[in-house]
């Protein structure tokens, strides 16, 4: 493949995998609250993550996966030392104390 070919595929394949552009840019950044039917939209500093609101009472968060990945690491390992013995005892013992859950 000589450099011309090569140079026109590199050409296609940006064409076809050109960003998006964005419809206008907001005057504020992040856009302020978003109205969507029920819904309120915030979008975070950020710009990447956003949360969905229904009367006041938080119905959906939006993040990326990298997040996500992060979360469920910090779930499966970060938890399992967090607390000390003299801790974990005080929390058994309060937990001890509750009526199960069925009959509260």
């Amino acid at each position: 493949m000589n450099r011309v070919e090569l140079t026109d595929d590199v050409e296609d394949f940006a064409l076809l995998h050109a960003p998006i552009p964005l419809p206008q840019a907001a005057e504020e950044w992040p856009p302020g609250p978003a109205q969507h039917g029920p819904y309120m939209r915030y979008v975070h500093v950020d710009g990447r993550h956003m949360t969905f609101t229904r009367d006041r009472v938080v119905v959906a968060e939006l993040r990326d996966a990298a997040w996500l990945d992060w979360l469920e690491e910090q779930a499966l390992h970060a938890r399992q030392g967090y607390m000390s013995p003299k801790q974990a005892a005080a929390f058994a013992e309060f937990l001890a104390r509750r009526p199960p859950v069925g009959e509260q």
